[in-house]
């Protein structure tokens, strides 16, 4: 799938794609790889001389797009320089267009922010009758399969605009009233865009960031890109392929067990069977004496939620609350999507990197009772692990060691990060692969 993002220039969207990048890096390709991944591919050819064998293939761009280009930038009120700068601009475009088809025989993900889309805020509001203009550049533009546009208000872009004192050529030279002409007609453009490539067949999602922050713009992008990624496949699907690997401090593991879902569990109207998943939950709440009793009433973090197992299976012995942080974001999602079915609403998941989460970052500072199951042995800051896991817990932790822990030293830890007392459980005795029951089981209390 080819995801293009576009929107005005200045509006954010490079800033908003490379902020996303982490969170997708191992799943989509990105512009920064293209280059790295293209050699890969044709390790003795020379990618220029490739690509423009590639860019004469009439069927990836036309000879009607190329000469509805070169009319509408001639029939344009720029400069001539300004003319020959947006004609360059739209022969890169098409460059990194044909790489990223040539790329997508090989991977089944790619996202873009300077590709045809984009080039149609290079110029198009300088050309006479705008939305004449507009509708016969998105009616011939070779389409992705799916479009982000990226949109804020005139203000918040002009705002943009000035504070980065961008001089790009499609403002170059622009006085203040000038410049907000300008953005108001390339909004209009990209709606106008939106809604001619939905009748063409593209997948179109139009996100607007005016009142939003950095943080909160990115979740918009990263919900957009999420339903592109996995609008094909029903939730157990989505399901398992969230779980078909996870981050751990060298990089990505995938499990021995890739046709499973990491952990089985039961909710009202959603349930992961045992025989679909490498784990069980409530196994592992028996082993640590989770119930009623023990989880009634009780609000819970669970770090390192994966796709919310824990915290679903929890939710059957009416806790009041519970957050799940996972750093992959589409575990998140479907986690989110789970819930939703099941018709739970007290429970919600944030994307984090636990090795850099404070205290302050959650919606709750401190909860009863914390869950952090075999994740020790993946993150980069242990000791930074243990002292969270004392700052957010208010009165009980339930904590799995991986498997190449010291039971021992992993006790000394929990003491020294300022629990009361830690109990031994024993070991885990719920994975399907036998050889992975090696995992040691605390309860620490505040």
């Amino acid at each position: 799938m080819l995801i293009e993002v576009l929107g005005p220039s200045g509006v954010g969207k490079t800033t908003l794609l490379q902020t996303t990048q982490s969170i997708w890096d191992d799943k989509i390709v990105f512009p920064n790889k293209i280059n790295t991944l293209l050699k890969e591919i044709h390790p003795n050819d020379d990618t220029t001389k490739m690509t423009r064998q590639l860019i004469n293939n009439k069927n990836l761009i036309s000879d009607k797009y190329v000469q509805t280009v070169f009319k509408l930038i001639s029939k344009s009120n720029m400069e001539t320089s300004q003319k020959l700068g947006a004609i360059n601009i739209a022969n890169s475009s098409c460059k990194k267009y044909v790489q990223a088809k040539e790329l997508l025989k090989n991977h089944e993900y790619l996202i873009h922010d300077e590709l045809l889309l984009h080039r149609a805020n290079s110029f198009l509001h300088n050309v006479p009758s705008g939305k004449k203009t507009a509708k016969i550049y998105f009616q011939t533009v070779p389409i992705p399969d799916a479009a982000i546009f990226v949109l804020a208000s005139v203000e918040v872009i002009f705002n943009r605009v000035k504070k980065r004192n961008i001089d790009t050529n499609c403002y170059h030279n622009l006085g203040d009233s000038e410049l907000k002409e300008a953005i108001e007609k390339l909004l209009m453009i990209n709606r106008l865009g939106a809604k001619i490539l939905s009748k063409r067949g593209v997948k179109v999602k139009v996100i607007d960031t005016s009142e939003l922050d950095i943080s909160n713009s990115c979740k918009l992008l990263n919900d957009a890109i999420y339903e592109f990624y996995i609008s094909e496949a029903d939730i157990k699907k989505r399901s398992l392929r969230a779980c078909i690997d996870f981050r751990r401090k060298d990089g990505r593991y995938v499990p021995k067990t890739p046709d499973v879902m990491y952990c089985a569990f039961t909710t009202k109207n959603f349930t992961v069977g045992k025989d679909e998943a490498q784990r069980d939950a409530a196994k592992r709440f028996k082993k640590f004496e989770l119930n009623e009793k023990t989880l009634k009433g009780k609000t819970i973090l669970d770090l390192g939620t994966n796709i919310g197992a824990m915290l679903f299976e929890a939710t059957n012995y009416n806790i009041a609350k519970g957050m799940g942080i996972e750093f992959d974001y589409e575990k998140i999602k479907v986690a989110q999507e789970i819930a939703e079915i099941s018709e739970i609403d007290n429970l919600c998941f944030q994307q984090g990197d636990i090795d850099n989460l404070k205290a302050e970052n959650l919606a709750d500072d401190i909860f009863d009772i914390t869950f952090a199951f075999s994740i020790v042995g993946h993150v980069m800051k242990p000791k930074n692990l243990y002292s969270i896991l004392n700052e957010v817990t208010k009165e009980t932790l339930y904590f799995e060691a991986n498997g190449s822990e010291d039971i021992e030293n992993v006790i000394k830890e929990l003491y020294a990060a300022g629990f009361k007392k830690v109990e031994y459980l024993g070991l885990c005795d719920d994975d399907i692969m036998p050889n992975n029951n090696k995992r040691p089981l605390f309860r620490a209390y505040k």
